[in-house]
């Protein structure tokens, strides 16, 4: 694949994952709450390679609400390089290279739990696009040269999905701007390797919750570092 058909994927890839993070049916209800929530439906491949016995994975989608700004929210996600400075999840975060000025082909590794589970890695290419209030961040894996799959790790593959971050629905400043915003990720992987299915369904929820949890902290240690910045 070349770097033109990369792109062309890329736009593919965010537009089918917006359209399926932004349908109203078909989802079922993991967590409720009054600023966190987890639902999922049946995984769509939405035209993607599918694993060889990846079995039935999930499509999962959180939404929470975190007292940060739009930018700085998006900014943190969107830093690949140092996402694992934070995100206990990761041991490795990179950009393999930036096709243009809005896509980059990144590889990440996750922090497994040997011998019980065994560290994944992943090429992920994305696109990102401001659409009205709401700045997106989505696309695919695919397979490159760049990071070909390894022995030391169980290579994943990630179907079509995106980040959004948008302002919240609260009250807006004089400048118009809110320090709250909506944070919402739509994934869905499969795993590789022999993990079951049932067993990667019922930890995806916590693994979410988690990432969620390491973003907060993570926009409030910001948040601190630019006030002592100013003062």
């Amino acid at each position: 694949m070349d770097k033109n058909e990369m792109i062309e994927l890329s736009k593919t890839a965010l537009d089918n994952a917006y359209e399926l993070c932004k349908r109203e049916e078909g989802w079922n209800v993991d967590t409720a709450g009054s600023d966190l929530s987890i639902d999922w439906r049946p995984g769509d491949n939405l035209g993607i390679k599918v694993m060889e016995n990846g079995g039935d994975w999930r499509a999962w989608r959180v939404k929470a609400e975190i007292e940060g700004t739009v930018d700085m929210v998006y900014n943190i996600v969107m830093d690949v390089d140092n996402i694992a400075s934070w995100n206990s999840s990761l041991t490795q975060s990179k950009v393999l290279e930036k096709l243009d000025d809005v896509t980059q082909l990144t590889y990440q590794v996750t922090s497994g739990q040997r011998p019980i589970v065994n560290h994944r890695d992943f090429v992920f290419l994305f696109r990102k696009e401001t659409r009205g209030e709401e700045r997106l961040a989505g696309g695919c894996s695919v397979d490159t040269d760049l990071k070909p799959p390894c022995k030391e790790y169980t290579r994943a593959w990630q179907f079509p999905g995106l980040m959004i971050v948008a302002p919240a629905a609260a009250e807006k400043d004089d400048s118009g701007s809110t320090d709250k915003c909506v944070f919402t990720w739509l994934q869905q992987s499969q795993y590789g390797g022999m993990m079951p299915v049932n067993i990667l369904n019922a930890v995806f929820p916590i693994a979410m919750k988690m990432f969620v949890n390491s973003l907060k902290a993570e926009v409030k240690r910001q948040k601190k570092k630019e006030k002592k910045q100013k003062s």
